[in-house]
């Protein structure tokens, strides 16, 4: 099991990794939704590792995190998107010095959601409402490709 853990003659904290973090994401000139994004999610994960008082936290607790989320009500996308931003966060606190192991971890699946199709009666009532030939002959090459 690889552990992470502060460096021992590092004085700071995961919170301190966690704004230096955010800081990266400025610098970098990311979007401010990107940011946001980075904010909610690793934010909530630094926040619940305060609260559970892990200052040394490994893979085990990172999957805890994630079951946590699942329980909260999240769907499985969301997760997911916590999931990307506690990975880009562990990388960087690793790269940068803050922890003495990379955390590696299993990203949640997100199940393929199957794309809503027209039954042959809505596909008449579309091409009945066509005005031009033109508009017909789009729609038939829209449903005949599948797009």
């Amino acid at each position: 099991m690889s552990h992470l853990r502060l460096l021992p003659k590092n004085v700071h904290l995961i919170r301190d990794a966690y704004d230096d973090f955010l800081l990266s994401r400025e610098a970098a000139l990311l979007s401010p939704r990107t940011i946001e994004f980075y904010e909610r999610t690793t934010g909530d994960f630094v926040s619940w590792l305060e609260k559970n008082r892990i200052e040394e936290p490994v893979s085990r607790d990172v999957r805890a995190y994630l079951t946590h989320c699942k329980g909260r009500g999240l769907s499985d996308s969301s997760v997911h998107g916590f999931a990307r931003g506690v990975k880009a966060f562990l990388r960087f606190s690793h790269a940068e010095g803050y922890l003495v192991h990379e955390i590696k971890f299993r990203m949640p699946k997100v199940p393929i959601k199957p794309m809503p199709v027209l039954n042959s009666e809505e596909i008449k009532t579309l091409l009945k409402a066509c005005i031009t030939l033109r508009d017909k002959l789009v729609i038939c090459f829209l449903v005949d490709t599948g797009a």
